[in-house]
């Protein structure tokens, strides 16, 4: 979970939950912005909601291509050599780099 976001209060047992399941390897959840006031118009587009981890798919379950870093989960010894985070990645102070969750 991102330090900025804030996860609904059922969210870390729903991803517990479903990493339970033998065949799950990631599971990503809603990502919803909470606006402080109306959004402008080109906070609808793709790359602004790529940015700031908007992600919403609706509440079904379904395979996805991506995760995205505000809130998901892995099973490490599903996914093998292939679950890290390359530290180079993200964001600290005075980076403003992304994308450790897709790489």
């Amino acid at each position: 979970m991102d330090c900025d976001a804030i996860a609904a209060p059922d969210w870390a047992r729903g991803l517990t939950d479903v990493l339970a399941e033998e065949t799950i390897g990631v599971v990503g959840s809603r990502i919803l912005p909470l606006w402080h006031r109306k959004p402008l118009l080109v906070a609808r587009s793709r790359v602004v909601l790529d940015q700031y981890s908007i992600y919403d798919l609706g509440s079904e379950r379904m395979p996805v291509e991506r995760a995205v870093g505000a809130g998901f989960g892995i099973h490490r010894d599903r996914l093998g050599e292939d679950a890290y985070f390359d530290e180079m990645f993200g964001r600290r102070n005075g980076i403003f780099l992304s994308g450790e969750e897709t790489d």
